[in-house]
């Protein structure tokens, strides 16, 4: 499979997590196929991507018990940044695993010279390819103790932060609420559900019990009401985030925009003027992955 038929089947799996999301027509995923250049057909189990050049285990910093795939490059041990790089950690978003969010993006940081690190979190069947699905206070929880492993295991002291969708909240959440402030430099957060989202489909998905997360991600669930009487940043944290006007996951997509002191708001067609890209876009469109990279390339000042 070609980088074009292989990026046709990713937005493809993306955009049906997505639509399940809204809809929440089913519990598990059917099925994505997609032909090869010489006709032949591959198969991808649930919404999982095809598989990747598989990054040795015994070179990862975590044990394979505790790791599902993961894109290439991400989670080498031993690994030095760049100069004028860093130790980076991807927060994959709802209904999605590191490797669906962040097969264009992961790769792409560590050939700019950054260290990159990722775990997929939220498994509520870890047999299921949805990932994310747990209470997010549940899914923070587990993102938080893979983050302390990274900073153990390379020795920093702090560490730069991306989280998309439910993975911008957790940033968020984490940062403010359970003492993360003093290990995070820089928070890229990319369409975050931060102030929840007024779609329907984040409680419709829900009612069978298969995604407290989604449920928590509503905007007037308890979780997000509580979140979001306090202010959301704290000092001494640079924030960057990213939305796009044609999101129609996280409603309205002003929501995402957290207008504090310290915070730089980007919007992308601002940035690149007539781009037309989804919630689920946002992490496969090359110019939008451009945008994404220099932002952690170039924190905002002060």
């Amino acid at each position: 499979m070609d980088s074009w038929q292989f990026h046709r089947a990713s937005v493809l799996a993306a955009v049906l997590a997505g639509t399940l999301m809204l809809t929440g027509c089913a519990s598990k995923a059917p099925s994505v196929k997609s032909a090869s250049a010489a006709g032949t057909t591959a198969r991808a189990n649930s919404l999982e991507a095809p598989e990747p050049t598989p990054v040795t285990r015994s070179k990862n910093i975590f044990k394979a018990s505790t790791l599902g795939e993961m894109p290439d490059g991400v989670n080498r041990s031993n690994c030095k940044p760049q100069s004028g790089r860093q130790h980076v950690f991807l927060i994959h978003g709802t209904l999605h695993s590191s490797m669906l969010s962040f097969k264009a993006l992961g790769p792409r940081l560590v050939k700019e010279g950054h260290c990159v690190y990722s775990a997929d979190y939220g498994a509520i069947d870890a047999t299921n390819a949805l990932k994310a699905r747990k209470p997010v206070a549940e899914n923070a929880q587990e993102v938080a103790l893979a983050i302390d492993r990274v900073l153990k295991q390379t020795g920093q002291s702090k560490i730069d932060l991306v989280g998309y969708s439910q993975g911008g909240l957790i940033g968020f959440y984490l940062i403010r609420d359970k003492g993360y402030a003093s290990k995070i430099r820089h928070f890229t957060a990319i369409s975050p559900s931060v102030r929840g989202t007024t779609s329907g489909g984040a409680l419709r998905f829900n009612q069978a019990g298969t995604c407290p997360a989604c449920a928590d991600q509503f905007h007037e669930s308890d979780f997000i009401r509580q979140f979001t009487t306090n202010a959301i940043t704290v000092p001494g944290v640079k924030y960057t985030v990213l939305a796009t006007r044609d999101d129609w996951i996280v409603t309205p997509f002003e929501s995402q925009f957290v207008k504090e002191p310290g915070v730089r708001n980007i919007l992308v067609q601002d940035r690149l003027n007539g781009k037309t890209v989804s919630h689920v876009g946002m992490m496969y469109d090359d110019a939008v992955i451009d945008l994404i990279v220099n932002v952690v390339n170039v924190p905002p000042a002060g």
